[in-house]
C-alpha cells in the first residue's frame, strides 16, 4: 500500500492508502520488490502511478543493477535474520 502524501498533476485518489501493482491488467506478473525493511519503509519514494479499469499501476522508472541488487540484498538479510528470531 502506498500513502499518497501529494499529487503533482491529475487527480488526487479518494483513498489515502491505495493498493498499487506494476504493469496493466495481468496482476500475476510482477517481479520488483516492494520495501521490505524498516529502514525501506521508513523512507519516503516519488512515484509516477496511472489508474484504469484494474486499478492503479506504477510507472517503472530505471534503476542501476548495482542499486536493484543492494535493494534485494537488504530485504533478504532482514527477512533472514526475522526468520532466525522466531520462537522454535
Amino acid at each position: 500500500m502506498l500513502r499518497v502524501l501529494d499529487v503533482v498533476r491529475g487527480k488526487r485518489p479518494e483513498q489515502e492508502l491505495v493498493g498499487v501493482t506494476f504493469g496493466g491488467g495481468d496482476l500475476s506478473n510482477t517481479y520488483a520488490l516492494r520495501p521490505g525493511t524498516p529502514r525501506q519503509l521508513a523512507q519516503e519514494y516519488f512515484v509516477a502511478m496511472y489508474k484504469d479499469a484494474f486499478g492503479f499501476h506504477l510507472i517503472g522508472l530505471p534503476v542501476s543493477e548495482a542499486r536493484y541488487r543492494e535493494w534485494r540484498q537488504e530485504i533478504t538479510e532482514f527477512e533472514r535474520e526475522r526468520l532466525r528470531s522466531l520462537p522454535k
